[in-house]
């Protein structure tokens, strides 16, 4: 950031105040020919770290659950309420099945995966059409939209421990797809492996 008038030197700021206090940084770029160039400005809000959920290890079982439902929406979030799969069951990666029919159906997977240390994790959603990421209550990624395959990114502060996650998924028509990549703090992106996440 921009040190005092005339000056070019960067301050370095300590501490972000507290978790959920919006704080307001400006800065000013110094130009080598002397010139300062336009403020810029964002907000940021310093969160805590996504507590882990109390779960016994003996009430999880491997792999995920998966919800079928032949229904046509525009929307992850359009499918009606206390809709009925048609049809249910368990799979071990966050992928479609490949017995899904070509068109119109939405596809819901639910579990749990477990973080291995505390850390910022960079969800990497895939989709064709749309899709959303949710960890908790908290929606992480939103791939929303009928189009193309296209990838979009959400980050999150996780705990160490189980956190509840969902897939949620709507195909429209032509091509199809589903995948979901985390980037862990200080490693590559990678895919979600199989039998990692468990279910109830």
């Amino acid at each position: 950031m921009q040190g005092p008038a005339g000056q070019g030197a960067a301050r370095v700021v300590d501490g972000l105040g507290a978790v959920g206090q919006p704080v307001r940084f400006m800065a000013r770029l110094a130009l080598p020919d002397g010139q300062a160039g336009p403020v810029s400005a964002a907000v940021f809000t310093r969160l805590g770290l996504l507590p882990a959920e109390q779960v016994d290890d003996a009430d999880l079982s491997a792999g995920l659950q998966y919800d079928y439902f032949e229904q046509s929406v525009a929307s992850v979030w359009q499918l009606p309420s206390g809709a009925v799969p048609t049809a249910s069951g368990t799979t071990d990666r966050i992928a479609l099945r490949g017995t899904e029919r070509s068109h119109d159906f939405v596809v819901h997977l639910t579990g749990f995966v477990r973080v291995p240390a505390d850390g910022i994790y960079r969800f990497t959603l895939l989709s064709d059409d749309g899709a959303v990421l949710t960890i908790g209550d908290s929606v992480v990624v939103n791939n929303e939209g009928s189009r193309g395959a296209r990838a979009s990114a959400g980050s999150v502060a996780l705990a160490a421990g189980e956190h509840a996650f969902a897939v949620r998924y709507f195909q429209a028509h032509d091509a199809k797809l589903l995948g979901l990549f985390v980037t862990p703090p200080g490693a590559e992106q990678q895919e979600i492996p199989a039998g990692g996440p468990r279910h109830p």
